[in-house]
């Protein structure tokens, strides 16, 4: 076959198996043997606004607003990310996250915190085709009521001078996977909020390259 007879979709196979074997060869060469490589898990994190899984909201009778005590009857809006493994088992995996202001200047009171599984822990394994979600922001609903209305949803709500909730604003995120017997991860994620007036934002999110 002559490269004047390729079709496009022959072009694609090429690239495909090039690419398979450019990948065995350097996991050969780092010393993981072919069917570790293999069976090697394979993550990925997205959000589906349209999922009751990834967007909700619940009514919390008491909560305290950091900076703002406690209030009654509070609606939040829950946004959530999923985590799939479309690989091999996936061991001790923990989602941290880190947040800018939309020019990607780092905000002040912060430092780079660990999200929250929905199980409540703080690291989950995942086995082939298995998908668990991590909570990641809420959002009050009546802004009126309240000055810091967005809210990281991180593992650990200990005091130690950093601050979860915040004005509602565009942010930006730096989202990083990390796991025993994974590469870590980087994603990009940005909360744009809505113009209407205690309606919920929007989630941006993909994978950095």
């Amino acid at each position: 076959m002559t490269t004047e007879t390729l079709t496009i979709s022959d072009w694609i196979q090429l690239i495909i198996a090039v690419s398979t074997l450019f990948a065995v060869i350097i996991a050969l060469s780092s010393g993981m043997g072919f069917w570790q490589w293999l069976k090697r898990p394979k993550i990925k994190i997205s959000f589906d606004r349209e999922s009751d899984r990834c967007f909700r909201w619940a009514i919390r009778s008491t909560d305290n607003i950091q900076d703002e005590g406690q209030r009654e009857d509070i609606k939040r809006y829950y946004f959530r990310l999923k985590v799939s493994n479309s690989g091999g088992l996936a061991k001790n995996l923990k989602v941290r996250v880190e947040i800018y202001n939309k020019e990607w200047k780092k905000v002040e009171r912060f430092e780079p915190s660990t999200l929250r599984w929905v199980g409540g822990q703080e690291s989950n394994d995942l086995t082939r085709g298995e998908s668990e979600y991590i909570n990641f922001l809420s959002q009050v609903a009546d802004p009126a009521r309240l000055t810091n209305n967005l809210r990281i949803e991180i593992y650990n709500f200990e005091s130690r001078g950093i601050a979860w909730d915040r004005p509602l604003a565009c942010y930006n995120y730096q989202i990083i996977i990390y796991g025993e017997n994974i590469n870590p991860k980087v994603y990009i994620a940005q909360f744009i909020p809505d113009e209407s007036e205690g309606s919920p934002g929007s989630i941006l999110i993909k994978e950095n390259e």
